[in-house]
């Protein structure tokens, strides 16, 4: 008869296997990505300004976009390493990928156990790897996530010391949520959910997040010294920061209650979290995920722009939450009305905001878009209609880069 122990060995290698086929899922389902044309807008201006930055031009004043410094830099290394075609360019946004994946799979495993692994390395390969979000496109946020991902890793991993202990983990942790602001400034919002954890959970709150500020500056001090050197320092602080209320004010209309209900999830998180502390309840590393994607989701929906890629940052929390199915690990009604709440206003300020996108976009349909690609690569399709069948950008595209 075998042992419970030899049960649960034998348990978690069957969920090992699990997240190990997810990551050869997420491998699966990018793969059409690597013969798609160059049809998303940003990928072309991207690849422009790194090809500027790489002759010679100066980043901002001399080769502009109002996007954080990181992703041309990223965009540049992949065209110096292995030139400028999309197949270089997505393998590389598919190693990546498959990077944090394994990274959010190893936040899991540690809260959640061997199941909990499985089960966000299957959301999260379904979430990220197919075109529903544009997972499968080198946008900030592809590349943004990666770095918050291994934040949370090593917050998560250095509560196995003494409080006394965790000043250095925590600093590693700003500085690479600092990286991830170097690729979109959003990730503040990552950050705040971990900063308010560490409020709610360290008896020397100031302590820790004088650590975590201390190393999110660090990144910004570097990217500052940079750009002074080149004489851009005006025209990089007006693409990272002054120009943020003009692009915002080009995009729809909603109103203050739309904004604010973007918030809303975080708030609610928040909420949860202290009326557990008020009750005496532990607060422990697996309540982290509820309160990362309430503040994900506000990050996410914080401009108004409907653009689905926006979604990308909300998706590792996901995985984890889908992993702990916290509504039903709290043990307190009014906590899991406040979770049952939180999560129905995340399904409607996702609805609300990109749902229009999802009806306009028709390469944003999985079905319809493996079964182009299959009859593309497989069929009759010939590469003109293919190349139309991603809403007739491409050849505008190409003319960019």
């Amino acid at each position: 008869m075998q042992s419970s122990h030899d049960r649960q060995r034998r348990a978690n290698f069957a969920y090992a296997a699990v997240a190990g086929f997810t990551l050869l899922l997420a491998f699966l389902l990018r793969y059409p990505s690597l013969y798609e044309p160059r049809w998303y807008t940003d990928e072309g201006i991207f690849a422009a300004v790194a090809q500027n930055i790489r002759h010679g031009s100066t980043l901002y004043s001399q080769a502009w976009d109002n996007k954080p410094p990181l992703i041309f830099f990223t965009y540049a290394a992949i065209q110096s390493a292995f030139g400028n075609s999309i197949l270089a360019l997505h393998l590389v946004t598919m190693a990546v990928a498959m990077a944090t994946q394994v990274t959010v799979i190893a936040i899991a495993w540690r809260l959640y156990g061997a199941r909990g692994g499985a089960v966000a390395g299957v959301v999260f390969a379904f979430a990220l790897s197919t075109p529903v979000i544009e997972g499968n496109l080198a946008m900030t946020e592809t590349f943004m996530i990666l770095p918050t991902s291994l934040a949370v890793l090593v917050f998560v991993l250095a509560q196995q010391r003494d409080e006394a202990r965790r000043i250095v983990p925590y600093l590693l942790v700003g500085v690479l949520l600092g990286i991830a602001a170097g690729y979109k400034q959003v990730a503040i919002f990552d950050g705040a959910a971990i900063g308010l954890m560490i409020w709610c959970t360290h008896a020397r709150q100031y302590r820790a997040l004088a650590a975590l500020a201390g190393g999110f500056v660090i990144p910004q001090i570097v990217f500052v010294a940079l750009f002074l050197a080149d004489g851009a320092f005006s025209s990089y602080w007006y693409a990272v920061v002054g120009s943020l209320g003009l692009y915002s004010d080009l995009g729809p209309d909603e109103g203050p209650f739309i904004r604010f209900a973007g918030l809303l999830p975080a708030l609610l998180a928040t909420a949860w979290l202290v009326r557990r502390r008020q009750r005496g309840a532990p607060i422990t590393m697996q309540h982290l995920p509820v309160l990362w994607l309430g503040f994900a989701i506000a990050g996410a929906t914080s401009s108004s722009f409907p653009f689905p890629h926006y979604l990308q940052q909300a998706v590792p929390a996901l995985a984890l939450c889908v992993a702990a199915a916290p509504i039903w690990a709290d043990e307190d009604d009014a906590g899991k009305l406040a979770l049952g709440v939180g999560a129905l206003l995340v399904v409607a300020v996702v609805f609300g905001q990109f749902a229009f996108a999802f009806e306009d976009r028709r390469q944003l349909d999985p079905i319809d878009y493996y079964r182009t690609f299959a009859s593309h690569r497989y069929g009759t399709m010939s590469d003109l209609d293919y190349e139309y069948y991603f809403d007739g950008n491409v050849i505008t595209v190409r003319d960019v880069v």
